[in-house]
């Protein structure tokens, strides 16, 4: 069995993201990105209709309406925080 040494292309600079509560992210350059507000909202909406949705008894008619409620709001918030990020 051969073993040749491949060598791997360069690669650029690394970048360490840190998320924090007093700012959104810290950069390992230093740089710091501010932590929406809007976010803070959706969490919370989304935080209650979960919480409603738990409550629900399985295979009921409310626990579908629930979950309808739940799922573009964890879309939305999942888009929102990728989209701050780039």
């Amino acid at each position: 069995m051969e073993t040749g040494s491949n060598a791997l292309p360069e690669t650029g600079p690394v970048i360490g993201i840190d998320l924090g509560l007093t700012h959104f992210a810290v950069l390992s350059d230093g740089r710091k990105i501010a932590s929406p507000r809007f976010l803070r909202r959706a969490e919370k909406k989304l935080r209650r209709a979960q919480q409603v949705l738990s409550r629900r008894q399985d295979g009921s008619m409310n626990r579908a309406k629930a979950r309808i409620k739940v799922v573009p709001g964890a879309k939305g918030l999942s888009r929102s925080i990728r989209s701050v990020l780039a």
